[in-house]
C-alpha cells in the first residue's frame, strides 16, 4: 500500500511533468535537443513535411464491439494500396499484440477481424499505421 508520502511525491512529479509539457507545447522552438537554430520559415516547412500531418485525412477508422470479449472488427479506407502495419498497446505504451506488419492491402473500404482473446481484461489503444498516416482507437476487453 502507498503511504501519504509517496502519493504526495507522485503528484508532485506529475504535476511538474504536466507543467513542462506545457511549456514544450507552447513554444516548439523552446526544445531543441541538437542546438539546430531554425528560422520560423524552415519551422512552417519542417511542420509541411511531417507524415503525420493532422491535416490529412484519416482512415476513418472504426473498431468495435466497443467493449469486446475475444474479437474486435476493424473498418476503413485506404485511398491507395499501401503497406499497413496494426499494433495493439496497453496504456502505458508497450506493444502487447500486432497484426499485419507491413502487410500490403488494396485501397478502398477494408475490414479486418483482430483476434484478441489472448489479452486479459483492461484497455488498449489500437493503431493502424501506413507510411504516410496513422489512426488510434481506444479498446476496452471485457
Amino acid at each position: 500500500m502507498f503511504g501519504i508520502g509517496k502519493l504526495r511525491s507522485n503528484l508532485i512529479f506529475i504535476l511538474r511533468m504536466q507543467a513542462e509539457l506545457e511549456t514544450l507545447c507552447s513554444d516548439p522552438n523552446k526544445y531543441n535537443p541538437k542546438g539546430i537554430s531554425l528560422t520560423d520559415e524552415e519551422v512552417k516547412n519542417r511542420e509541411s513535411e511531417n507524415i503525420y500531418d493532422k491535416n490529412q485525412s484519416n482512415f476513418n477508422l472504426k473498431v468495435y464491439p466497443n467493449p469486446i470479449k475475444s474479437f474486435a472488427t476493424l473498418e476503413f479506407f485506404l485511398e491507395k494500396e499501401e503497406n499497413i502495419s496494426i499494433v495493439v498497446s496497453n496504456l502505458l505504451g508497450q506493444q502487447v499484440k500486432s497484426f499485419y506488419s507491413e502487410y500490403t492491402i488494396a485501397s478502398g473500404n477494408q475490414k479486418l477481424e483482430l483476434n484478441m482473446s489472448d489479452l486479459p481484461v483492461g484497455n488498449y489503444i489500437v493503431e493502424l499505421k501506413t507510411s504516410s498516416k496513422k489512426e488510434i482507437k481506444r479498446l476496452i476487453k471485457h
